[in-house]
């Protein structure tokens, strides 16, 4: 199992470039592991990062343990037979007003493993290859197309929109508006959530 990965980077801002690193060693799980980076890099090895391990368009890969080419028909024939995961590649948290991250431990990774949605979006994915691609690679529900713990967070964002729609109805309530400008302002709060976050409300 070898990371199909479209870039390395993890910040491009000047100063504050950060990317991951993939290390072989044969003590790690599949024979490698991810160490996050951060300093100055020159314009080629920047390109390098940001190419990942794809190797042209399309879903052509390279593997990151021999170098051999990895061809799209053999991702697709793989992805069809189940044999496509999810691999954790860095940690993201928040610092003083600005972002930092870790590299990713197995306790990490088991954790971000272990959750368990509440709520799944329902349906198939249309069988239309000029639109629908990841049908190819055996991703064929709507759920499919998120890991457990993308779909927590998802379902968690939805809850607390639904939260704040209520404190601001009672806070308006309490400033003395009308029931008309209450249910504006908290309809507001929807709106602005589903611009910024529309997969919340996938139902």
């Amino acid at each position: 199992m070898v990371p199909l990965v479209s870039s390395f980077l993890l910040s491009t801002k000047e100063g504050k470039k950060a990317w991951v690193e993939p290390v072989i060693d044969a003590s790690a799980p599949d024979g490698y592991r991810f160490v996050v980076k951060t300093g100055t890099v020159t314009k080629a090895e920047e390109e390098r990062l940001k190419a990942g391990t794809k190797t042209s368009r399309g879903s052509n890969f390279s593997c990151v343990l021999t170098g051999a080419a990895i061809e799209g028909d053999h991702i697709k024939s793989e992805g069809v037979a189940g044999r496509m995961g999810a691999r954790l590649m860095t940690v993201v948290a928040s610092g003083n007003r600005s972002r930092f991250y870790l590299d990713p431990a197995s306790e990490h990774e088991e954790l971000a493993k272990s959750e368990t949605p509440t709520w799944v979006p329902d349906g198939e994915l249309p069988d239309d290859h000029r639109n629908f691609w990841a049908v190819q690679y055996g991703l064929t529900t709507y759920a499919s197309l998120f890991t457990s713990r993308q779909l927590v967070t998802l379902t968690t964002f939805s809850d607390l929109v639904a939260d704040a729609r209520e404190k601001v109805m009672l806070h308006a309530t309490e400033a003395g508006l009308s029931s008309d400008t209450t249910r504006l302002h908290a309809g507001g709060i929807g709106a602005a959530a589903y611009l910024n976050h529309p997969l919340i409300f996938i139902s």
